[in-house]
């Protein structure tokens, strides 16, 4: 932070910005961040600010290892059914992108399939797996034809967006497929 105009505060937070700061926090997920900056006196923070700060990053840290469980699980689930998949976004970034994946913490898991698999998997992930879907497709087959994906909630409250493109229709339509399910990086 040395080449910023930004200068951290010289004291701990207050009690309504500290509150309004972990609010802030838990919405962005940025406990793993902001913990460690914490920690080293970066932020100067209270004693009891500090062991707040701690408990929010193991909370966040075990959260992170339920969805990476659950998505060893729906993976494995998926390539035992034959289904090929792209994982998306937080794994995927922590896994490919973070020198540290474990300061990438991600609130649900994030699918792709291929179209042609869609509504197989859809359907394997609602009873094999006893995902709830959010929403049902407002004619049948229709997020496996044009849709961008679907929601599911599984038995243990992980969120699971199964995704048929990465992007709405009409953008959705511009997208190849086959560069979506090429060069795979493993993570």
């Amino acid at each position: 932070m040395q080449h910023t105009r930004y200068r951290p505060p010289v004291e701990p937070f207050d009690v309504e910005t500290w509150r309004c700061l972990v609010a802030e926090l838990n919405a962005q997920r940025l406990w793993q961040l902001a913990a460690p900056q914490f920690a080293l006196g970066v932020w100067p923070v209270s004693g009891i600010q500090l062991q707040e700060a701690v408990e929010a990053e193991e909370r966040s840290a075990a959260q992170t290892l339920l969805l990476d469980k659950q998505l060893a699980w729906v993976t494995d689930e998926l390539l035992g059914w034959g289904v090929s998949y792209r994982v998306l976004k937080g794994p995927a970034h922590a896994g490919a992108l973070w020198a540290d994946p474990s300061r990438r913490h991600y609130s649900d898991l994030d699918i792709l399939v291929p179209t042609a698999q869609f509504d197989h998997a859809a359907s394997l992930i609602g009873t094999s797996l006893g995902g709830r879907r959010h929403a049902p497709d407002p004619i049948p087959g229709w997020t496996g034809k044009v849709g961008k994906g679907v929601t599911f909630t599984l038995p243990d409250g992980v969120e699971l967006d199964l995704h048929r493109t990465i992007v709405r229709n009409p953008f959705g339509a511009g997208v190849l497929e086959d560069d979506l399910f090429s060069d795979p990086i493993a993570f």
